[in-house]
């Protein structure tokens, strides 16, 4: 089971080229070959060696890219362009064989030589800007990403964090940015709990509940944020309050978790593997944010949607 958990992040530059492929719109086998180019046997041990590795008569920054993140994701991005270039210049009848091999002519010697030095400089430097921030205060680091993640949801600006904790997964084995978002998540679930004990709406009362499921359980808090807290703000407000307290909890427990998975109650046990202490502080961080938000939205109320509607 280990072998299989420890897979992913040995070959995560092959998955996230698939889904970056996705993003960027460039070919997914042409991205993933890329991507496994960079975590090869061959080239694990050319880095790994202690002699100079030489391209083009130029020397490569020796760097280890399995579990590597932002490398391969600023090599897809390169790649869209190359692809989309190539697919104008070159003859319909010959795009079938020629996109993809010179695609990988042109990038596997460009990701070695210039962006995936680029891009392992750029995770060392998010992971030491987050680092410096926990070493100030942890609970105000726990307080900010508790509080503000949800908020970050709603304008997708959240996705910019994300490489911090997978990241941390990869060069410690551990990771709190994902814990402290946990108490968001809870957060969430709880407000529309509230929501769905407080309203006279009966189709509101269905969607919270819905939603309120959906967040505590497997962190999937859109249904949440849409359907229900933003829609009716204050709940929103509540949510972010307690996802704060529960997270600056977390914060002064030093919780940590030693996997990369979504916040819920499905993935709880990622966050006891560091001490029954630790563990504790989760707990109570996560229960806070819960039904904090849960009694605030309840006791504190909104402006239901079926008043709105008389």
């Amino acid at each position: 089971i280990m072998t299989a958990t420890d897979a992913i992040f040995y070959f995560m530059p092959i998955i996230l080229a698939y889904t970056s492929a996705k993003v960027f719109k460039a070919n997914e086998f042409i991205a993933m070959a890329l991507g496994g180019t960079m975590c090869s046997p061959a080239v694990v041990a050319l880095m790994a060696g202690s002699s100079s590795v030489y391209m083009f008569g130029l020397e490569v920054t020796k760097a280890s890219y399995t579990s590597s993140v932002i490398p391969i994701i600023i090599g897809v991005l390169i790649l869209s362009y190359v692809q989309k270039f190539l697919e104008k210049i070159i003859p319909e009848v010959l795009k079938i064989i020629l996109v993809p091999g010179l695609s990988l002519i042109i990038m596997i010697p460009a990701i070695f030589l210039f962006f995936g030095p680029i891009g392992i400089y750029i995770g060392n430097m998010i992971s030491f800007m987050y680092a410096a921030l926990m070493g100030v205060s942890p609970i105000l680091c726990g307080a900010f990403v508790g509080g503000m993640w949800c908020v970050f949801v709603i304008f997708g600006a959240h996705r910019a964090l994300v490489p911090i904790g997978i990241n941390d997964v990869a060069l410690y084995g551990r990771q709190n940015l994902l814990a402290f978002a946990g108490a968001a998540n809870f957060s969430q679930g709880g407000a529309a709990l509230g929501v769905m004990l407080k309203t006279k709406n009966k189709n509101l009362e269905t969607i919270a509940a819905s939603a309120s499921i959906s967040a505590a359980l497997c962190g999937i808090t859109e249904p949440a944020i849409y359907g229900c807290n933003l829609r009716l703000k204050k709940p929103m407000i509540y949510a972010v309050i307690c996802g704060a307290l529960g997270g600056a909890i977390m914060g002064a427990g030093g919780v940590y978790g030693d996997s990369f998975a979504n916040n819920g109650v499905l993935t709880i046990a990622t966050y006891a593997a560091f001490g029954m202490k630790k563990f504790m502080f989760y707990l109570i961080g996560i229960g806070v944010a819960f039904f904090g938000s849960a009694l605030l939205t309840f006791l504190f109320g909104f402006e239901d949607i079926e008043n709105l509607e008389k």
